[in-house]
């Protein structure tokens, strides 16, 4: 259902990569400043905060563990750090069980999907000119000579 949500919207957004690109880009640019506002005056910017990161490509789950590891630096290198209000990974794992977690998540699995077979693709063309290259008794770099 998720899924369906998703590709219903790229229907509405270009064709061309690099308009979706300069699209996302500045969504990101209007939740991080929606943020900033809101970091300011009472209000959910942690929400923003996410949102402007993952159109910008990162996971969810990435960017709460990166908060945990950033909590876990200060706590052991500022002092005072440890009277501030701490993330566990108990409530990270809760965090990304909600339904609005999973749907801002699904806007950048596309991306994740692509980058994994754009991998998958090059590991397989390695494979190929080494075999090759096997093949015919020369590594690709060395010279044929006389």
């Amino acid at each position: 259902m998720h899924a369906d949500r998703a590709s219903s919207l790229k229907r509405y957004l270009p064709a061309s990569r690099t308009a979706r690109l300069a699209i996302r880009a500045v969504l990101a640019l209007v939740c991080f400043a929606i943020a900033v506002v809101l970091s300011v005056m009472p209000g959910p910017a942690f929400v923003f905060w996410i949102a402007g990161f993952v159109l910008l490509g990162f996971s969810v789950g990435q960017i709460l563990l990166s908060v945990h590891a950033v909590q876990d630096f200060l706590y052991d290198r500022v002092p005072y750090a440890d009277r501030l209000p701490r993330l566990r990974k108990q409530q990270i794992r809760r965090m990304m069980r909600h339904r609005w977690v999973r749907s801002i998540d699904a806007l950048s699995r596309d991306q994740d999907e692509r980058r994994r077979r754009r991998e998958a693709r090059r590991a397989s063309a390695r494979a190929r000119r080494s075999s090759a290259s096997r093949d015919t008794g020369t590594t690709g770099r060395e010279k044929a000579g006389p």
